[in-house]
């Protein structure tokens, strides 16, 4: 192929929104003559050339032999810039290997909600006519919103972080709306400077106003007049453990350079562990040797006030309970959401029947773990897997959660 071009490609070595193209040139290993040359054209005026690239160790126009050495450029290659939106490299000694060029355009306008979806398009054709394009969606990451539950001290963590561009801003405000479920507090908010300080309440910014769901901040002087600067807000919220459509959007407003108003959002949605929102668990495994299954079920995640709190396990015809093998223990809760077994906690258990209950102790904020064995010995394995379903219920609410285990060779009886 004569000429191929490719990108674009957000290029993060810029602070700006600059974007990264490529022409591959002369792959198919012809020898072209002295002079030959390809333009380079820009469509629409979203996007100009970088023509410099001051303080970095690459230059705004690089082209090297395909695996090969790099071309010097104005001795091997020469670029012309001819008007706003097009780029000439002629090649004066001609060119007989394949070679990559590579250059960068610029976004000359600030990005907001407004023009989130343009494109970028550019094309190349060489001089004996041949020509092709390429081209994509600009990103609008300017403004970044993320999370981090923490589900040891239930909180979850928001960053909002603004400007990430540094466009020069006045009058910049942030209005920031929770969904129910969540409840913000007031006392976590800060804002920092990137590279810089921590701003201080009252002098730097003022909260102009907030309730459990929403808040509102605004710069005052000197940043309200004119910065330039990147900046994170932080705070944290309490948060409804049993729900997974907790969401949380921010909306940052500011008078651009440009001298027009602008407005950027960003939402984020935290994924909510399946165990805090069924608050318990359960699971199983089988040992082959001593064919027995091992029960563990997972109780009360959310570390409420348990109130009548059981667990019942109603255990199938085809397992036998191990007599005295049910024991409740006390559980932690990691920062991930992981639960650590503690000590064991002497609490009623029953069996009626095929029916376990297992009472937690009254009035406790603590989690819990329930495990049992069950015995396959003696019984006829008609089918390879088993399930379980336990209820764990306290006055407030009822889950049921189920496990299943695996049991090799289905079919057979099965004896020490």
């Amino acid at each position: 192929m004569l000429i191929q071009k490719k990108g674009p490609s957000k290029d993060d070595r810029f602070a700006e929104q600059v974007y990264r193209w490529r022409v591959e040139y002369n792959h198919g290993n012809k020898d072209l003559p002295k002079g030959s040359y390809i333009v380079d054209t820009l469509s629409g005026d979203n996007q100009q050339y970088v023509t410099e690239t001051p303080g970095k160790d690459f230059a705004p126009v690089q082209i090297w032999v395909d695996g090969g050495a790099w071309l010097e450029r104005d001795k091997d290659y020469v670029v012309e810039y001819i008007g706003n939106n097009q780029m000439k490299i002629s090649f004066p000694n001609g060119l007989d290997k394949p070679v990559n060029i590579e250059y960068f355009t610029k976004i000359p306008f600030v990005i907001d909600d407004s023009n989130s979806n343009t494109q970028l398009k550019n094309g190349v054709k060489t001089d004996s006519g041949v020509e092709h394009s390429a081209g994509g969606g600009i990103q609008n990451n300017g403004m970044q919103k993320k999370s981090d539950v923490d589900y040891e001290n239930r909180k979850i963590s928001w960053s909002i972080d603004v400007n990430i561009y540094q466009y020069e801003m006045a009058n910049w405000e942030l209005k920031d709306t929770m969904s129910e479920g969540l409840t913000f507090i007031k006392d976590s908010l800060e804002i920092q400077e990137a590279n810089g300080p921590k701003l201080v309440l009252g002098t730097d910014y003022e909260l102009v106003s907030s309730d459990d769901r929403n808040f509102h901040v605004r710069f005052k002087e000197p940043r309200s007049v004119s910065t330039n600067k990147s900046y994170t807000i932080s705070y944290q919220t309490d948060f409804d453990y049993r729900r997974n459509d907790l969401t949380n959007t921010a909306t940052s407003y500011w008078k651009g350079k440009d001298g027009k108003d602008h407005k950027q959002s960003a939402s984020n949605k935290p994924e909510i562990g399946v165990n805090f929102i069924n608050d318990a668990t359960k699971g199983g495994s089988y040992n082959a040797v001593s064919k027995q299954i091992t029960w563990t079920i997972k109780a009360n995640y959310n570390l409420e006030k348990l109130k009548n709190a059981t667990i019942v396990d109603t255990i199938p015809k085809e397992q036998e309970y191990i007599k005295d093998s049910a024991h409740v223990y006390e559980a932690t809760i990691s920062k991930d959401g992981t639960i650590n077994r503690g000590a064991e906690v002497k609490t009623p258990i029953n069996l009626e029947g095929n029916k376990l209950t297992a009472e937690l102790p009254e009035g406790s904020k603590k989690a819990y773990i329930l495990e049992f064995k069950t015995s396959l010995e003696g019984t006829h394995i008609s089918k390879g897997t088993y399930d379980n379903t336990a209820t764990y219920k306290t006055d407030s609410h009822s889950t049921d959660v189920s496990s299943s285990v695996t049991v090799p060779n289905g079919g057979e009886i099965v004896n020490k």
